[in-house]
């Protein structure tokens, strides 16, 4: 299917990164070519108004407008896509007459840093940095399995919502008069989507966790790479470029490797948005907010399965490889000898600072 690219950016992502339209175009040139589309045609556009009243978007949909086959429409929005007014019109009527699919990279449960250079780091003792190297894999642990550290990790509604339900299973307080379904079937489909998220969601989701920071931390090192640990030092544009897995990528539109900031809250003042099973896993409680984490998380039905294995390309991913402060002098070497033995310049490896 022929696709046209549609690259939008506002001034003020553009001020914060020159290179922020070049990458979200070059994403979604990958992101059509991974799933067998042939763009035809890319609009690059620097905007502030909303999209219903986008030239660019209007532009688009001209072009789509005059093709003789169904077009793809390649996107990148966070949010859902919305358009309204003359263009929302033009859309719907390109809609009726099968002449346009719409095809968003974004995704509004995973909000991604906006520079591609963002650093980020991966703290390992060296086993798992072993492993990473040798396999050439990243691992994706099961969300349950993360419960060993937070409790509440994956929950689907916070103490703040459970105390919203019970008053008004009490009848302390009311749904609007316009909700549209009455409140015991509400309550009843919250609860059934709590039991399915406890009994099957949460087993259906894997985790890969990094730490967004400029600088080495302290604490990660304290916390996750023990004595005989490393610290890979990356950025948000090559990890997601380093995976070169047959299925799961980053530009998959089936297998997708999510890529998103957690978003830190109090759990005994705020609920979280329920329109999607992924916001238990990219939001955490307040007290966890040292971390600054980013995640990737892919969807996977096998429940069976503790962990989800996704190839990647190690030399891409690992930019600088750091020593653990605490690790005794020989063991630099040794991280040296093993980064030759699996192909990585043994250049990268440094010693921390800290040390």
């Amino acid at each position: 299917m022929d696709a046209v690219l549609l690259a939008r950016a506002s001034d003020i992502e553009v001020k914060a990164d020159s290179l922020f339209l070049p990458r979200i175009t070059e994403v979604l040139r990958k992101f059509g070519q991974c799933n067998g589309l042939k763009v035809v045609k890319e609009i690059e556009a620097v905007e502030t108004m909303p999209l219903s009243e986008s030239p660019s978007l209007h532009a688009a949909l001209d072009f789509v407008e005059k093709q003789n086959e169904r077009t793809a429409l390649l996107y990148y929005q966070p949010q859902p896509f919305n358009p309204g007014g003359t263009t929302g019109a033009k859309w719907l009527e390109l809609q009726k007459a099968q002449k346009i699919e719409f095809k968003n990279h974004g995704h509004h449960c995973f909000k991604e840093p906006s520079r591609g250079g963002a650093k980020i780091w991966r703290y390992l003792n060296l086993p798992k940095f072993l492993d990473l190297i040798q396999s050439r894999q990243l691992y994706f642990a099961r969300a349950d399995s993360l419960r060993e550290l937070d409790n509440q990790e994956g929950v689907y509604h916070t103490d703040f919502s459970k105390s919203l339900f019970a008053k008004l299973s009490a009848g302390e307080i009311s749904l609007p008069e316009d909700f549209g379904i009455p409140k015991e079937t509400y309550l009843k489909l919250q609860q059934q989507v709590n039991e399915y998220n406890e009994n099957y969601g949460i087993k259906n989701v894997f985790v890969n966790c990094w730490h967004m920071s400029d600088f080495e931390n302290f604490a990660m090192w304290k916390i996750y790479s023990e004595q005989y640990g490393v610290g890979i030092e990356t950025t948000f544009q090559s990890l997601y470029e380093s995976f070169r897995d047959d299925s799961w990528n980053f530009f998959s539109e089936k297998l997708r490797v999510y890529l998103g900031q957690v978003i830190y809250i109090d759990k005994q003042s705020i609920a979280m948005p329920q329109d999607n099973m992924f916001w238990p896993y990219m939001h955490k409680r307040v007290e966890f907010e040292y971390e600054r984490e980013l995640r990737c998380v892919v969807s996977h039905s096998d429940t069976e399965d503790h962990g989800v294995r996704v190839s990647v390309d190690v030399a891409r991913l690992a930019r600088t490889i750091h020593i653990s402060p605490f690790a005794p002098s020989w063991f630099k070497s040794v991280v040296e000898d093993a980064c030759e033995k699996y192909g990585i310049d043994a250049g990268r490896v440094r010693q921390s600072i800290l040390t």
